[in-house]
């Protein structure tokens, strides 16, 4: 059952995943360094789906596809795959402080397309509000790198706009399929699909490319898997059974600013005053958007 009231356990649980996924954008980068953009994704998430699979075998938790369960586990799939192949590739084309930014549209998105797929999950005028912050943000930082942004690439920041669209699609469909799917097995399958995907779009379009494996993109490509890729999605999953998405995803409103001060410091990214301008305006709409 959806609630609307979120308890102050959960709230602190929903910002500690936003700072952890507000550092993934970063780790993704990292780990580039190293490993082709399709590659990466399908041993971070290679490495993640036995480790899921184990804890749903603990949790008694059946990973066979139900009947009626197979066409929506295939849309989530395909989906999450296309998704996380831009943002790799996006990531690689693109700094990773504003790849980080752009990305986190995906709450606003989540706002609008819960208002047409959710019942009760209405998009009022008030949140409306925040839509426009939140993308006048995104023209702020757009802005700055066509007048003077050093560094990135215009087709990187597009890519990581739409994997932040196509992010937001999936919350919201998982949000819809969760009640009737376990989420462990919608995790799984979005993998299973995924996994050999990535490795088929790598021999593909990039096999000519040369892996390295330095310390910091193992540990990196770990934090991927196991942090995010394990932790925050289950985590998340079980959360949005429980409670609307537009009343969660207000907490990731730290998300962007997070990822920008990781960006910072373990990348040596300045952090110019239009991207910060650009950053405060998303994390504003994220905030107005999702205000319960």
């Amino acid at each position: 059952m959806t609630k609307d009231s979120i308890p102050v356990r959960t709230t602190f649980l929903v910002l500690l995943l936003a700072a952890l996924w507000g550092g993934n954008v970063v780790a993704i980068k990292i780990g580039l360094r190293g490993i082709p953009p399709l590659a990466a994704a399908g041993i971070r998430f290679g490495i993640a789906l036995p480790l899921i699979a184990i804890w749903a075998r603990m949790r008694h938790v059946s990973l066979k596809p139900r009947a009626g369960e197979v066409i929506p586990l295939l849309i989530v799939g395909l989906i999450f795959t296309i998704q996380i192949a831009i943002l790799n590739w996006g990531t690689r084309l693109t700094l990773a402080g504003r790849a980080t930014v752009i990305l986190h549209t995906y709450p606003v998105f989540v706002a609008f397309l819960a208002h047409f797929m959710i019942p009760g999950d209405r998009l009022s005028w008030y949140r409306l509000i925040g839509v426009i912050c939140a993308f006048a943000g995104i023209v702020v930082v757009f802005w700055e790198k066509l007048a003077i942004g050093p560094g990135g690439s215009m087709v990187g920041d597009l890519l990581c706009l739409g994997s932040g669209f196509l992010l937001g699609l999936l919350t919201v469909l998982i949000k819809r399929y969760v009640q009737a799917i376990a989420a462990p097995r919608l995790l799984v399958w979005q993998m299973i699909i995924g996994v050999p995907l990535f490795f088929a779009l790598h021999l593909l379009f990039d096999s000519g490319s040369a892996f390295e494996f330095p310390p910091p993109v193992v540990a990196a490509v770990l934090y991927q898997a196991v942090v995010v890729g394990v932790f925050c999605f289950l985590t998340w999953y079980s959360i949005l059974k429980r409670y609307r998405p537009s009343r969660l995803t207000v907490l990731f409103f730290t998300a962007p600013l997070w990822g920008l001060l990781a960006s910072y410091l373990l990348l040596g990214e300045g952090i110019s005053i239009g991207l910060a301008i650009g950053a405060g305006m998303v994390a504003l709409g994220i905030f107005l958007v999702n205000r319960g």
